[in-house]
């Protein structure tokens, strides 16, 4: 079995409440729990009331290539296959399909496929790009940087402007 490469392991995470991650805590209280920032940004979309679960048997596609994309995933728990035209990969929790094609309206350069049964929180891209379009200048400038390296691009919708 292909390792992933990008996961988080979440077993940190069954000690702790979901109910606790959708409160708003003091950094002291995330400096007690030892998280990473990785884990501390899953923990916290984990238990996002703003967000839906997908569930997707094994086999099931996430996003299909040349799709425009509805629906950004974050996985939760489960691995996803990723064809892409760079190489095949797997990925596993902490992991997101689709945000940066979403966020661009531009379709799909890869694959996406459950190789388990996976558990995502959904992103729907026409809240995610009201929410962006009203976000201060320099966190719009954090999405072009990091889309800009996940894409290679240099053009962007007026919305990431």
């Amino acid at each position: 079995m292909t390792e992933p490469v990008f996961s988080i392991d979440t077993n940190r995470f069954s000690s702790i409440s979901f109910s606790d991650s959708g409160r708003q805590h003091t950094p002291e209280y995330y400096d007690n729990l030892h998280l990473s920032s990785d884990e501390r940004l899953l923990f916290q979309i984990m238990a996002n009331p703003n967000l839906t679960t997908g569930l997707f048997d094994t086999g099931k596609v996430l996003m299909g290539k040349d799709e425009l994309v509805a629906t950004a995933h974050v996985i939760v728990s489960g691995e996803v296959d990723i064809v892409h035209p760079d190489g095949n990969f797997v990925v596993g929790p902490g992991a997101v399909v689709g945000l940066s094609e979403g966020l661009l309206g531009v379709k799909a350069r890869c694959h996406a496929t459950a190789r388990s049964l996976v558990n995502t929180r959904m992103i729907p891209m026409e809240g995610a790009l009201r929410s962006v379009a009203k976000t201060n200048t320099g966190l719009k400038g954090i999405f072009r940087c990091t889309i800009a390296r996940i894409m290679h691009i240099d053009l962007f919708p007026a919305a990431l402007k």
